[in-house]
């Protein structure tokens, strides 16, 4: 293995090793590593999203172009169960499977997925639902896997303690763009490069004023792009509906 790759490894090991000891939690919401009695390793790499886009990065290593940040991927074991059989399929080593194989995207828990289908073909991926890119890297900013709700109660000091691996997978990765996807988002990963989140009026002001933010250290040199999160309230919040999405979206290109 290349140095990137035993790095890229090592980070999911130390993820992995981290929530087994220490699950992220506040009032509301628990997150653990996807692991049961019945499965150990459910997710082998550094996010159940990557297997969308960047699924055996440390076996090709390309470089990426766009690094998506979400916030976390939910409960594995109650929610969207076509995706979770096509990620036990790619661990098998069936490699033609799709993350949205067999999928019905008309299901509004999978609004999130459906509309990034959409925005990325008005950026040049036409078919992120039917192949893998490899200058894509799909993430969640909270690596671990919630016990119980899909949605709701996260918070920024949860997300805050999973920075110092986004921020390894970045030095990795190094991405040209992060989309960060939501508030919560772009706040934890603002305040992860920068040292703080920048003083706005409300988040959709910030997306309006069309800021980007560049991060360089060393080699690494990214634009951070704050955007609306793409699911059902994502799309309800942001004034104007999905087409201010494909407009807000139309300075990444």
């Amino acid at each position: 293995m290349t140095e990137k790759a035993v790095q890229y490894t090592d980070l999911i090991k130390d993820v992995r090793d981290d929530y087994l000891n220490n699950p992220r939690k506040n009032s509301k919401i628990e997150l653990k590593w996807c692991e049961s009695e019945t499965e150990k390793d459910l997710c082998q790499e550094i996010n159940l999203w990557t297997y969308w886009q960047g699924w055996q990065y440390a076996k090709d290593e390309p470089e990426i172009k766009i690094l998506l940040l979400g916030q976390d991927w939910g409960n594995p074991y109650n929610y969207n169960m076509e995706t979770v059989k096509n990620i036990r399929k790619l661990n098998q080593g069936i490699t033609d499977t799709q993350y949205l194989d067999n999928c019905d995207l008309t299901l509004r828990e999978v609004t999130t997925d459906k509309n990034l289908v959409e925005l990325f073909k008005s950026i040049g991926y036409p078919q992120i639902d039917k192949k893998r890119y490899s200058d894509l890297f799909f993430c969640n900013f909270s690596l671990g896997y919630r016990t119980g709700s899909q949605s709701g109660g996260m918070t920024g000091r949860v997300m805050n303690q999973d920075a110092p691996y986004i921020k390894k997978l970045i030095e990795i990765i190094k991405p040209e763009k992060i989309l960060c996807l939501g508030q919560k988002t772009a706040n934890a990963t603002l305040k992860m490069l920068f040292g703080k989140v920048p003083r706005y009026k409300n988040y959709g002001s910030l997306v309006d004023s069309k800021k980007v933010y560049t991060y360089i250290n060393g080699d690494v040199h990214s634009t951070v792009y704050p955007l609306f999160h793409t699911g059902f309230y994502g799309v309800r919040n942001r004034k104007g509906g999905l087409d201010k999405h494909f407009e807000d979206w139309s300075r990444i290109k």
